[in-house]
């Protein structure tokens, strides 16, 4: 089967899991193509251990697509063949397998590769013209369980739970279903990664899914930019993820003289819930060693440097990631 896109890229999402309906009815009643200067064509091998393979799509990406930008798709037939069309002739594309059951690992087309890529580093840029062999690998299961603070939830709304080529923020496998506001704990489970690939989880919160939070890493809150995600390791089995952090309502502050022998002393700032502060003292933006009490007396060291407090706040009811926040710098320590 065939399906051609208009020569504006969608940004429709093939293995948004909610969104399968639609795109059966979209992909269903396209015309074939005939391999040309603006297709894409070739043929499917599956791995013995997959009998029968879920609806699976190719993907054609321009190297600076990122997040569910692509130029073009289509479906793969019963025999395994396919035929991507509406691609600029002499482009250069990387071409990306995806299965939306799961059962095979998303990747990329790779020259001489006896396998699919399964990062974007691997994969070998196509023009029109061409004509592949895909070969998909048997994936692994990863599963998570979002952790939420009892009857709370955050205040933006997740629309779908994906994980994310970590490179690209491209889409290699979805999860759509979420918890009531009441539950603590929402499992996940996700197919179509290899053990090998680098990925991150990620929400979507809106409805182009580009935008939404990434897992922050074992003990920290989600965070808002790809570049500060953690990876999410291929084939983890029930990764916490803690998705809310407690939020600093006030920054912390440094009182006292910066001199040397001279006590400073740290207030936590306020923050959103109940909890317990600890705190980290900072010279020039590095951490002293020792240096974790409300206190701080200046020493021959941090004379000309600039001191702050960092505080980390444990909230008291469980669920939540710790918060940070640093107070501003004191001026130069002097003698």
């Amino acid at each position: 089967m065939t399906v051609r896109t208009t020569p504006a890229r969608t940004r429709a999402l093939v293995v948004l899991t909610t969104a399968l309906a639609l795109l059966a009815t979209l992909l269903g009643g396209a015309p074939a193509s005939a391999a040309g200067a603006t297709t894409i064509t070739g043929r499917v091998t599956y791995p013995s251990a997959i009998t029968d393979p879920g609806p699976t799509y190719v993907v054609v990406f321009s190297p600076d697509d990122r997040y569910i930008e692509h130029a073009a798709q289509a479906s793969v037939a019963p025999d395994g063949t396919f035929t991507v069309s509406g691609l600029d002739a002499g482009e250069g594309y990387q071409v990306m397998l995806t299965d939306v059951s799961g059962q095979t690992a998303t990747g990329y087309y790779a020259k001489g590769a006896t396998r699919l890529a399964v990062g974007v580093s691997g994969a070998t840029l196509v023009k029109p013209g061409a004509t592949l062999a895909l070969k998909p690998r048997v994936a692994v299961t990863t599963s998570v369980v979002l952790t939420l603070p009892e009857n709370t939830f955050p205040s933006w709304s997740p629309r779908g739970a994906y994980l994310v080529e970590a490179a690209t923020g491209r889409p290699f496998a979805a999860e759509s279903r979420f918890g009531a506001a009441a539950v603590t704990t929402i499992p996940l489970t996700f197919g179509g990664v290899a053990a090998e690939g680098r990925y991150t989880l990620f929400l979507a919160t809106d409805e182009d899914q580009d935008t939404g939070y990434y897992y922050g890493g074992a003990g920290r809150a989600m965070v808002r930019a790809r570049a500060k995600a953690a990876l999410v390791p291929a084939g983890a089995k029930n990764l916490k993820v803690l998705v809310m952090g407690v939020v600093n309502t006030t920054v912390p502050t440094v009182t006292g003289k910066a001199k040397v022998g001279a006590k400073l002393t740290a207030t936590p700032g306020t923050w959103a819930v109940a909890g317990t502060p600890s705190y980290r003292w900072l010279r020039n933006g590095v951490a002293i060693s020792g240096a974790t009490g409300k206190t701080y007396v200046p020493v021959a060291a941090d004379l000309g440097k600039k001191l702050k407090v960092q505080v980390t706040f444990k909230a008291t009811t469980p669920g939540y990631a710790p918060g940070v926040a640093t107070s501003t710098a004191t001026a130069a320590v002097t003698r």
